[in-house]
């Protein structure tokens, strides 16, 4: 199911996806003035800091670099807000995301934008013309300013509001989900030395605050998984669930960070590179790992991005959601 947006430096684009959406394409507008770099930002709520993040997303330059590929996920009902900085006109695309399972889920979505096609008949109803927006662009004044300050504004209203339904959600939650985990944990930090049961000798290995302790996990491939951070209850990510993850990639032979992120995709489907895939299966809720990929399970003989070809790379990842 199609999704798209215009974006222009007077009209920034601020929505609440009402279903998972993928934005895989940026384009700039045909009236852009050659030579002109046009900046592409989004402002996000960060899961794990709990406050709105604006990040750069791309930058488009007339008569050279016009179209870029996208790959940034929204989870359904999540607030975010574009803007645009240049004069030109940042066109958007992607497609809503429907589950496998979800037979009647594209119904929805077509009842949910009827409202499109409502506005498309009326003739009443008409977009913003090139010559409004280059005109618009002329124009800039305090007001702009003031239209800027809104925006931020309702995203951190946006924020706050569904950090208070999280949090609910969690209160809802009865504490005995997750006991077992939390005694095994107050067993090893009590008494290190103490002999502990043979059915748990891992917990044993990892006290927390012992980073020589650290358990280490060499996977299928190559693939290496190092726990940084243990994790939360007993519920582990698996193939086919949708996951939402925060990384930062750096390369193995001197450190260079590379992409940095939150985004979400499904597990053992392909969707990313195969040491990524193969390093997250098994983690728990808020947990935290580095994961170090040998070239094959990365790109390969591939050059991408600033990322040379067989290079062996390392991600620090956090599990924020799995469902």
């Amino acid at each position: 199911m199609l999704w798209s947006g215009t974006v222009t430096e007077s009209t920034p684009l601020t929505m609440e996806a009402q279903f998972d959406l993928r934005i895989t394409g940026a384009s700039l507008g045909e009236k852009a003035k050659k030579g002109e770099r046009v900046f592409l930002v989004v402002t996000h709520e960060d899961f794990v800091a709990e406050e709105p993040r604006t990040a750069q997303v791309c930058v488009l330059t007339a008569g050279s670099i016009e179209n870029q590929y996208l790959d940034l996920v929204l989870d359904e009902g999540e607030p975010v807000s574009f803007a645009v900085k240049g004069s030109g006109t940042v066109h958007l695309t992607g497609y809503f995301v429907i589950d496998e399972d979800g037979s009647d889920q594209a119904d929805q979505i077509m009842d949910s934008i009827g409202m499109f096609e409502d506005e498309s008949d009326d003739e009443s109803f008409e977009g913003p013309s090139i010559e409004a927006i280059d005109d618009s662009d002329e124009d800039m004044s305090s007001d702009e300013e003031a239209n800027e300050s809104s925006i931020t504004q309702s995203i951190l209203d946006q924020v706050r509001a569904k950090q208070s339904s999280v949090e609910n959600k969690k209160r809802k939650v009865p504490e005995a989900t997750t006991p077992s985990p939390a005694k095994k944990k107050q067993k090893t930090e009590q008494s290190p030395k103490q002999e502990t049961p043979k059915k748990s000798p891992k917990k044993q290995e990892s006290p927390k605050g012992t980073p020589q302790q650290t358990r280490v996990q060499k996977l299928r491939g190559g693939t290496v998984a190092e726990i940084l951070t243990p994790g939360q209850g007993s519920a582990t990510a698996s193939k086919g669930q949708k996951v939402t993850v925060k990384y930062e990639g750096r390369l193995a032979k001197n450190g260079k960070k590379f992409d940095a992120g939150k985004f979400s995709f499904k597990l053992g489907k392909g969707e990313v590179i195969k040491g990524m895939d193969v390093g997250i299966e098994g983690m728990l809720m808020n947990e935290k790992r580095k994961i170090t990929i040998p070239a094959a399970q990365g790109y390969g003989n591939q050059k991408v991005g600033d990322i040379p070809a067989k290079s062996d790379l390392v991600f620090e990842v956090t599990m924020l959601r799995m469902k």
